[in-house]
Protein backbone atom coordinates (compact mmCIF):
# COMPACT_ATOMS: atom_id res chain seq x y z
CA UNK A 1 0.00 0.00 0.00
CA UNK A 2 2.89 2.47 1.03
CA UNK A 3 4.61 1.96 -2.35
CA UNK A 4 1.17 1.95 -4.63
CA UNK A 5 0.71 5.94 -2.39
CA UNK A 6 4.48 6.95 -3.03
CA UNK A 7 3.83 6.63 -6.64
CA UNK A 8 0.59 7.82 -6.89
CA UNK A 9 2.14 11.11 -5.16
CA UNK A 10 5.15 11.63 -7.68
CA UNK A 11 4.58 14.92 -9.74
CA UNK A 12 2.95 14.10 -12.99
CA UNK A 13 5.93 15.62 -15.40
CA UNK A 14 5.20 13.33 -18.30
CA UNK A 15 1.52 14.32 -18.35
CA UNK A 16 0.33 15.12 -21.64
CA UNK A 17 -2.89 16.99 -21.64
CA UNK A 18 -5.90 15.07 -23.80
CA UNK A 19 -6.53 16.76 -26.61
CA UNK A 20 -10.15 15.17 -26.40
CA UNK A 21 -12.43 16.57 -24.01
CA UNK A 22 -14.45 13.69 -24.02
CA UNK A 23 -11.99 11.87 -21.98
CA UNK A 24 -11.63 14.87 -19.88
CA UNK A 25 -13.98 17.58 -19.06
CA UNK A 26 -12.83 21.11 -20.46
CA UNK A 27 -10.86 22.66 -17.53
CA UNK A 28 -10.06 19.28 -16.05
CA UNK A 29 -11.92 16.36 -14.42
CA UNK A 30 -13.16 15.43 -11.01
CA UNK A 31 -11.66 12.30 -9.27
CA UNK A 32 -11.78 11.53 -5.91
CA UNK A 33 -13.45 14.00 -5.24
CA UNK A 34 -10.31 16.39 -5.90
CA UNK A 35 -10.46 18.54 -9.47
CA UNK A 36 -7.59 18.21 -11.71
CA UNK A 37 -6.27 18.62 -14.91
CA UNK A 38 -4.53 15.29 -15.21
CA UNK A 39 -5.98 11.69 -15.39
CA UNK A 40 -4.93 10.32 -11.78
CA UNK A 41 -2.31 7.17 -11.87
CA UNK A 42 -4.08 4.43 -11.04
CA UNK A 43 -2.88 1.37 -8.60
CA UNK A 44 -3.66 -2.45 -8.84
CA UNK A 45 -2.67 -5.52 -7.12
CA UNK A 46 -2.96 -8.79 -9.40
CA UNK A 47 -2.51 -12.45 -7.27
CA UNK A 48 -3.36 -15.53 -8.71
CA UNK A 49 -4.46 -16.35 -4.88
CA UNK A 50 -4.68 -14.99 -1.60
CA UNK A 51 -7.02 -15.30 1.87
CA UNK A 52 -10.13 -15.55 1.13
CA UNK A 53 -11.69 -11.90 0.00
CA UNK A 54 -13.26 -10.50 2.92
CA UNK A 55 -10.01 -10.90 5.30
CA UNK A 56 -8.04 -9.05 1.85
CA UNK A 57 -10.43 -6.32 2.09
CA UNK A 58 -10.84 -5.97 5.89
CA UNK A 59 -6.81 -5.89 6.17
CA UNK A 60 -7.14 -3.00 3.22
CA UNK A 61 -9.93 -1.35 4.97
CA UNK A 62 -7.58 -1.28 7.67
CA UNK A 63 -3.96 0.18 5.82
CA UNK A 64 -6.44 2.57 4.11
CA UNK A 65 -7.76 4.31 7.07
CA UNK A 66 -4.65 6.49 7.17
CA UNK A 67 -4.33 6.79 3.17
CA UNK A 68 -5.78 9.62 1.76
CA UNK A 69 -8.28 8.16 -1.33
CA UNK A 70 -6.33 9.83 -3.86
CA UNK A 71 -3.20 7.56 -3.29
CA UNK A 72 -4.83 4.55 -2.21
CA UNK A 73 -4.93 1.54 -4.23
CA UNK A 74 -7.84 1.25 -6.76
CA UNK A 75 -8.42 -2.47 -7.04
CA UNK A 76 -6.91 -6.09 -6.18
CA UNK A 77 -7.31 -8.73 -8.73
CA UNK A 78 -7.10 -12.59 -7.00
CA UNK A 79 -7.57 -14.83 -10.25
CA UNK A 80 -9.09 -17.74 -8.94
CA UNK A 81 -11.55 -15.71 -6.35
CA UNK A 82 -12.96 -12.45 -7.55
CA UNK A 83 -12.28 -8.30 -7.20
CA UNK A 84 -12.07 -5.83 -4.69
CA UNK A 85 -12.73 -2.32 -5.63
CA UNK A 86 -13.83 0.71 -3.73
CA UNK A 87 -17.51 1.92 -4.15
CA UNK A 88 -18.26 4.87 -5.39
CA UNK A 89 -17.98 6.33 -1.98
CA UNK A 90 -13.99 6.07 -1.55
CA UNK A 91 -13.47 6.46 1.90
CA UNK A 92 -15.95 3.96 3.45
CA UNK A 93 -16.76 0.70 1.60
CA UNK A 94 -14.90 -1.87 -1.00
CA UNK A 95 -16.65 -3.55 -3.22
Amino acid sequence: MAQTAAVKRMQKVAYRRPRNHVIIEPGGMTAYGKRSSWYPTSGFIFAYDSADLLTLAERVLALAADTEPEHRMDAIFVLNQGVIHWGSDMTHYLS
